[in-house]
């Protein structure tokens, strides 16, 4: 007697997976093609680097804004600024590795194996790559309505559905039709935090560890240079060591005021103050030291505007997950494009013929100020987010009619 089978559809030449690979499957194959795919240290021109750089940021490209949304899912309006902060650590905290792990490779492993030292950190960034693929598999989480996650109890799961009821921001369903492109169109969210974080990109505060870095490379004595290889990688972990009390200070403000804004503002003026000492350029250098580790209050403005986001969409899952990837890409492209061309490595570190750093104090002024400071308060304001219509499982059961005497008081007290 031969058992019941479903049918397996034949491969094509177009099909990049076994036919009957599963979702879970599929996405772990995509990491690890993409880890082979952007296997740097195999290049032999700098042309090959850009090709599989573009690659490596179409792998990154959904990371950020995949974030925003995965932690707005799961946590209270009260607590998502310190929990998209500890989301941001690890970014953090990867870049201060990251120059940690640039100079111990220069001192070690510099020509062994007959390899240079940068090849040799593409072959450990690989090797680093591969066992958080597996982990991110193994134990990130969806949706809490979403399959349950095994390392949660069933009754964890209904918990965490039932606090961000709490919250009024309980998920209504997702549907991308005509009516909810139209609705996403016409939110101010949208036009908003796209605006907050592309004026912000453009400031180009990110790249101030490589900024101190080829800030240190150029410091000479007696013309020799002060610094040597090791030093230039170890010093500007400090801005990342920095950016941590930045962030921890400000997200626990921004979580108990419940305003973000006022924080967004105290940071922007702190990174304006660093911003005109750098247009100036004073000749003392521990003072410019002393501007480029301040400078890192940039790096908790992030964390604040993607909770932000995810506050003010309230229940609507179609509004926060388009408007959280729209921002980033439209965040990171004027980011990409100012920086090559308002802060090019040409004219490092004082970026004095494109004024580099004028142009950022004007867009610190617009981006922190001007337009979270007071604009987006007034709309917020003006535009509070509606709730989502949600139906609980005692909506789906039937509701008994009513007895015939009681239909008739119902009737008599709507008519007297």
């Amino acid at each position: 007697m031969e058992l019941d089978r479903k049918p397996v559809a034949a491969r094509r030449w177009y099909h990049w997976h076994e036919p009957g690979t599963t979702k879970e499957e599929k996405w772990l194959i995509f990491k690890l093609d993409l880890n082979i795919l952007t296997y740097l240290c195999l290049a032999t021109h700098v042309r090959t680097i850009y090709i599989l750089r573009f690659f490596c940021g179409m792998a990154e490209s959904g990371v950020l804004p995949g974030a925003w949304y995965i932690i707005g899912s799961w946590y209270k309006k009260s607590e998502i600024g310190r929990r998209t902060s500890l989301f941001y650590f690890s970014a953090t905290g990867g870049q201060m590795l990251s120059g940690i792990i640039q100079g111990g490779i220069y001192r070690s492993l510099k020509g062994h194996k007959g390899l240079a030292s940068w090849r040799w950190l593409f072959i450990i960034d690989f090797v680093i790559s591969m066992p958080i693929a597996l982990m991110g598999l193994c134990v990130c989480p969806d949706e809490p309505k979403a399959k349950r996650i095994w390392w949660m109890s069933e009754k964890e799961r209904q918990r965490c559905i039932q606090r961000i009821k709490e919250d009024d921001r309980d998920p209504g369903t997702v549907s991308w039709n005509l009516e909810a492109v139209k609705t996403v169109l016409k939110s101010w969210q949208l036009y908003a935090f796209c605006i907050a974080w592309g004026t912000l990109e453009l400031t180009c505060g990110v790249s101030l560890q490589r900024w101190m870095v080829l800030w240190l490379s150029s410091v000479k004595v007696n013309g020799h240079k002060k610094y040597s290889v090791p030093e230039v990688n170890f010093m500007p972990v400090g801005i990342g060591g920095a950016q941590l009390v930045w962030m921890l200070i400000a997200s626990w403000t921004s979580d108990y005021y419940r305003n973000p804004s006022i924080v967004i503002v105290a940071l922007g003026t702190v990174q304006l103050f660093c911003y005109i000492v750098f247009a100036v350029w004073p000749n003392n250098n521990d003072f410019i030291m002393a501007a480029f580790y301040i400078c890192s209050a940039y790096g908790a403005i992030g964390p604040l505007i993607g909770s932000w986001l995810n506050s003010s969409c309230g229940g609507d899952r179609t509004l926060r997950a388009f408007t959280s990837g729209l921002t980033s890409s439209v965040g990171f492209g004027l980011g990409t494009a100012a920086q090559q061309t308002m802060f090019p490595v040409s004219q490092a570190p004082k970026f004095r013929p494109t004024h580099g750093f004028i142009f950022g104090i004007v867009w610190i002024v617009f981006a922190a100020i001007v337009w979270c400071g007071i604009i987006m308060p007034i709309m917020e304001r003006r535009f509070p987010p509606r709730p989502k219509e949600t139906q609980t499982d005692l909506d789906d059961e039937p509701h008994p009619s009513p007895l015939p005497d009681q239909r008739q008081d119902i009737i008599a007290s709507k008519l007297s």
